[in-house]
């Protein structure tokens, strides 16, 4: 007997020591989906809206187990707005049964935790937040298509983003003279139907300002996502539209030809009290909007109402750290010389002057402390003995948000030479914020290109040794999101070696119609109080969609304005010089509620530091790593929790580990069977030692 009894326990040790391995099965969106629906009760949405949905599900004869996991692929006129988002799971008794979880590769993962020894599971997922229209979304119904275990099941929703054919939106800014104005952009043809004519007609009746005759600028535009356009090639007058002018405004004509063409229209107003721009008075500006077109569509009208209120803008001055500039003044005809006692005047740029006299020191150099935020330039009295006055305006920014110096370069001709110098500065034609990163060829009568050059961090690129002669000024490349000016022709006479400094303007070429704003700041890793100028970011919807790319300013700071809710990244594009790209994307979340939500940080190592060298062995390719600070609570992270910095949004790290031949996931879960193996083994164990112990006695 004792002999059966120990057989009976080896064979029990032999079973259950077998490891207890079990594979999570993994299931896809049709093996369990039984239907679903739009369930939010709206008649439309918006881009920015919820779309609330209802899942139904059925797992009869599927046997769940702990740890399977369930796949929702969302088709794409959906959207996960919400990554990370997680909720419980109820099963038809209203029982908790697992969690659900929105991903930001636009699926749902739900993980079942509390089914073991139960079949024939049924339930709803309700989902009302988190989820939007998608990057295939168009104006109108919108068909979502799902595979369920009877086959495929269709619903609609209506997107109403679109469903007036002209909007109009208007952004606070100072022209070249730092007088208000207001750049008012409008959307015509936003659902691009096959017109034959467009006629806009924009006239002023807002007493507060002042329509500015020549600023109507056109321009072909598309939809790049939903919410988001782009604009593309630039319309030239009168080949592609006609436009009748008026003291109050305009009433312009563009011959579409049946195209399916969405334009972007784009001029300016000046405020005519300069306190109305910051002392919240609201300008308000109307435009209407008639078509003719071919077959059923007819002609028709509609209209666009737009306003601005003052003090809703900012751009540079909006800091109130005291900062400085040092000036440099060097020989045109060689660099390493420098130049003393050259004496110059600083002015705002209101023309008003700031200090006077400065005189350069032995080594060429005025340094000027304790200037507030503000555009400045400095401007030559007197040259050096034995050079040419330069009268070209050196302009700068103190931006009030750092007290590292801002770095000017000057340059005079030696007496007896005849060659003249230019200087260009660029502009972004909405706010005036000095653009860095714009190529110009400085092309001489003959064709031939005599100088490129590249305007710095603050915005200006200059031209010296040029003999006397006519130029074009041609840009070859824009800053980073912006569209590239038109050629402009200059002079260099004899009586004017140096003329005035030639500002160029550039529109940007993507926007957004929604009302939140995004700030970026980027910060030398070895000096976290050190801004990086010149690194170029595009910005990404949660599909991949690029929607805009801007640059870093001379403090390191980038802005989008005019974004909806919704989650988004940035990705590096261009390195600065001395810095590697970044291959981190920076996500971040914009909510309903937001203006803007803060500053987000990242910290770049410089070439060759030895923390370049590390985390490049460290983490080739990791996702996260930079926080978002709230001006108001440093130590909040975007009050959400939406920026997961240990996992990669895009790939979110799965509920299980491993993999099998049949591609099911297989896990080492401490599930309850694993746990009863463990006890019988136990029990086997004392059955042996009491056999042991009793043959033994009995001997």
């Amino acid at each position: 007997m004792a002999v059966i009894v120990a057989a009976i326990s080896v064979l029990i040790l032999v079973f259950t020591f077998n490891t207890t391995k079990v594979a999570a099965a993994n299931y896809s969106t049709g093996d369990l989906l039984s239907g679903f629906e739009i369930s939010d009760g709206k008649t439309s949405h918006a881009t920015g809206d919820n779309i609330g949905i209802t899942f139904d599900w059925d797992a009869t004869g599927k046997n769940l187990q702990n740890g399977d996991t369930w796949t929702i692929e969302l088709p794409s006129t959906l959207k996960v707005r919400t990554p990370g988002t997680s909720f419980p799971l109820f099963d038809s008794d209203n029982n908790i049964i697992g969690t659900a979880s929105l991903n930001s590769d636009n699926t749902i993962t739900v993980t079942f935790t509390n089914v073991e020894e139960k079949h024939d599971y049924k339930g709803s997922i309700n989902i009302q937040t988190g989820i939007g229209p998608g990057k295939d979304a168009v104006v109108g119904d919108n068909t979502v298509t799902l595979p369920t275990i009877n086959g495929n099941k269709d619903d609609t929703y209506n997107l109403a983003v679109s469903t007036k054919n002209m909007t109009k939106k208007g952004t606070i800014g100072e022209d070249s003279e730092g007088n208000p104005i207001i750049t008012w952009q409008l959307l015509v043809n936003r659902n691009e139907l096959a017109w034959n004519t467009i006629n806009v007609h924009d006239h002023i009746t807002d007493p507060n300002m002042e329509y500015v005759k020549g600023s109507v600028k056109v321009y072909k535009a598309s939809w790049t996502s939903p919410g988001y356009y782009q604009k593309d090639s630039k319309l030239k007058a009168p080949k592609d539209y006609t436009i009748n002018e008026a003291n109050d405004g305009f009433d312009l004509s563009i011959n579409n030809n049946g195209a399916n063409q969405m334009y972007a229209v784009i001029f300016t107003t000046k405020i005519t009290d300069a306190d109305n721009a910051t002392n919240g008075t609201t300008f308000k500006n109307n435009a209407t909007l008639d078509w003719t077109a071919s077959g059923n569509g007819g002609p028709g009208k509609d209209y666009a109402n737009g306003s601005v209120t003052g003090g809703n803008n900012t751009g540079n001055g909006d800091g109130n750290l005291k900062g400085s500039v040092i000036l440099e003044k060097h020989s045109a005809e060689n660099d390493g010389t420098s130049l003393a006692n050259a004496v110059y005047d600083l002015y705002n740029d209101k023309g008003e002057v700031v200090q006077s006299n400065l005189t350069t020191d032995d080594y060429g150099q005025i340094n000027v402390t304790g200037l507030v935020a503000g555009n400045y330039y400095f401007k030559e009295v007197t040259p050096p003995s034995g050079y040419q006055q330069n009268n070209n305006e050196i302009h700068f920014s103190i931006t009030g948000q750092t007290t590292t110096p801002v770095h000017v370069e000057a340059k005079d001709e030696p007496d007896g030479v005849e060659l003249g110098s230019l200087a260009i500065e660029k502009l972004d034609s909405e706010t005036r914020d000095y653009l860095q990163g714009a190529e110009f060829d400085i092309i001489d009568k003959d064709g031939k290109v005599v100088a490129h050059i590249a305007t710095d961090e603050n915005g200006v690129a200059y031209a010296y040794n040029l003999p006397i002669g006519t130029y074009t000024i041609h840009e070859t490349k824009a800053p980073a999101g912006y569209i590239k000016g038109e050629d402009i022709k200059v002079n260099i006479t004899a009586d004017n070696l140096t003329p005035s400094i030639i500002s160029i303007e550039n529109d940007l070429e993507a926007g957004g119609e929604g009302d939140h704003s995004v700030t970026l700041q980027k910060f030398n890793s070895e000096n976290g109080t050190v801004g990086v100028p010149g690194a170029e970011y595009t910005l990404y919807d949660i599909n991949g969609n690029a929607l805009t790319t801007v640059a870093t300013d001379e403090d390191g700071f980038l802005k989008v304005d005019n974004m909806l809710p919704g989650t988004y990244y940035f990705l590096e594009t261009k390195a600065p010089e001395g810095f590697n790209s970044n291959p981190k994307k920076i996500w971040f979340t914009i909510d309903d509620d937001d203006t803007n939500i803060g500053t987000l940080v990242t910290f770049d190592d410089p070439i060759g530091s030895d923390k370049d060298d590390e985390d490049n062995e460290e983490n080739p390719d990791e996702d996260g790593g930079d926080v978002i600070v709230d001006p108001g609570d440093p130590d909040d992270n975007n009050g959400s929790g939406n920026v997961d910095n240990g996992e990669n949004p895009l790939n979110p790290t799965p509920p299980y580990e491993g993999s099998s031949d049949n591609n099911e996931a297989t896990t080492y879960l401490p599930q309850t069977g694993a746990q009863k193996g463990t006890l019988i083994s136990i029990i086997g164990l004392l059955i042996i030692t009491n056999i042991i112990y009793f043959k033994r006695r009995k001997a």
